[in-house]
């Protein structure tokens, strides 16, 4: 739904937000792609119509145990899911929230 949304809606940059919540899960998914229940057919886009029939394909990514490494770099497995959504939806990914403080996020590489 994502790289349909970032598509229809000429998204130019991504902001993650949450990533603290997801601290401490042994994986996180992420859905690729989307496969009718009833004639198998998958599909690379989000299906708008019969919701009902499409079950998502995901993604399995290793979870990470904190969203940052020393307080200012954001860890291994967090980056390598950021930046296979990146890769995916073909946006860049500017920030990234890392805990419920306004001051908790983290810029990454933003070109003006």
């Amino acid at each position: 739904a994502l790289k349909f949304a970032c598509m229809i809606n000429d998204v130019d940059s991504l902001i993650f937000t949450k990533v603290d919540v997801l601290e401490g899960l042994p994986s996180v998914k992420v859905a690729v792609k989307y496969k009718n229940a009833v004639t198998g057919k998958e599909t690379d886009f989000f299906p708008a119509d019969e919701l009902e029939s499409w079950l998502p394909i995901y993604r399995d990514f290793s979870g990470w145990e904190s969203a940052t490494y020393n307080g200012s770099y954001l860890s291994e497995p967090l980056m390598n899911v950021i930046q296979f959504v990146e890769e995916f939806t073909g946006v860049r990914v500017s920030y990234v929230s890392t805990g419920p403080d306004c001051e908790s996020w983290i810029e990454l590489g933003v070109s003006s």
